[in-house]
């Protein structure tokens, strides 16, 4: 389950933090009843828009992934970047 707990962890470590949007969830997933929107399609714009505005990541912290094509653009943006991967998940 993702924790937004850590981003002001994160902050208050000296880290700026920008969120890789991947879904937006009605609640957790522990609930027996929840909606997801997956915002896969739009990933590769996020990423596009990084390298335009030239943006480096010390690490790359996605929360929830909802599935198997997310999961591979994530890692081609990680293995592009030649950053760290840090999951909440």
């Amino acid at each position: 389950m993702f924790s937004h707990a850590a981003i002001p962890v994160l902050s208050a470590l000296g880290v700026q933090c920008c969120p890789v949007a991947t879904a937006v969830l009605t609640g957790q997933t522990g609930y027996p009843c929840y909606h997801c929107t997956d915002l896969t399609a739009m990933l590769p714009d996020y990423i596009d828009a990084w390298g335009k505005n030239n943006a480096h990541f010390d690490a790359i912290y996605s929360g929830f992934l909802t599935g198997a094509k997310q999961i591979s653009q994530m890692l081609d943006f990680i293995h592009t970047s030649g950053r760290t991967y840090v999951s909440s998940g």
